[in-house]
């Protein structure tokens, strides 16, 4: 939990998995939170900001020891629930050196 000296706090975590299941192949996923804390005033209880979840899952090759391209997509949920419009795909091209 992350505590500020105003008193507002959250929690935060992720899980993720990697599945290797081919030479050069993984598959990949991953989710994570952060839950934000209530806090209280005048007007009653109320959370200080909406929770977010976001989902991931990736396809990954390595064509090389250094070169490495992904296909990912994410979907990101602001305190609204699943919303296609939230959906973001994206093709990554990584080298290492």
């Amino acid at each position: 939990a992350t505590l500020r000296s105003d008193g507002l706090s959250n929690r935060s975590f992720y899980l993720q998995s990697i599945c290797k299941f081919r030479p050069g192949w993984y598959l990949a996923g991953r989710y994570d939170e952060i839950r934000y804390e209530d806090v209280q005033n005048n007007g009653g209880t109320f959370s200080w900001d909406d929770d977010v979840r976001r989902y991931e899952l990736g396809l990954g090759y390595h064509l090389s020891r250094a070169l490495l391209t992904k296909f990912v997509v994410q979907h990101t949920n602001i305190g609204s629930g699943w919303n296609n419009d939230n959906v973001i795909p994206a093709v990554q091209l990584s080298y290492t050196f």
